[in-house]
């Protein structure tokens, strides 16, 4: 299956026509009516009860074109917004003491790379954090990472 075949069934389920949905596509009505027939062969059901003139979907055609509509808007979410342009990101840091050296580390980074915006949370010892709702989780403690793990890092 190709995301080509996936946007022709949309535009065809769209018109629930071949013809009109070919003149859109700029193709022949032949080339759209073949990568149909192949999408069904593929799929290993119908996905259009064929009328005179018309295309209709079915239940599976319907089904499928809910999936067709998720895959394609996924496809153009991954899509870069600019040449060389990077995606906006954000990161979130929960620390349980303050300290001067993460925020200027997260300046830095952030005048390096100035799509990536931050949430900052501070807590105490008395109110701990959900890990799992935060990307990095900054905190104190005695033990000594080995040095081929602190090597080069900004911690």
């Amino acid at each position: 299956m190709e995301l080509l075949q996936l946007k022709y069934f949309e535009m065809v389920a769209r018109y629930e026509n071949v013809s009109r949905a070919a003149e859109e596509l700029h193709i022949s009505q032949p080339s759209l009516s073949n990568s149909l027939l192949r999408l069904e062969r593929e799929l290993g059901y119908p996905l259009f009860t064929r009328r005179k003139r018309r295309l209709e979907l079915n239940s599976n055609g319907r089904y499928f074109l809910s999936l067709t509509r998720k895959m394609l808007s996924l496809a153009n979410a991954a899509k870069l917004p600019g040449a060389g342009a990077l995606p906006p990101a954000r990161i979130s840091i929960a620390f349980q003491n303050y300290n001067e050296r993460i925020f200027s580390l997260v300046e830095r980074f952030h005048r390096e790379n100035p799509h990536v915006e931050f949430d900052v949370y501070g807590s105490t010892l008395e109110e701990p954090f959900a890990g799992e709702t935060y990307d990095f989780l900054v905190g104190s403690s005695s033990a000594r990472l080995p040095a081929s793990m602190t090597s080069g890092s900004v911690v």
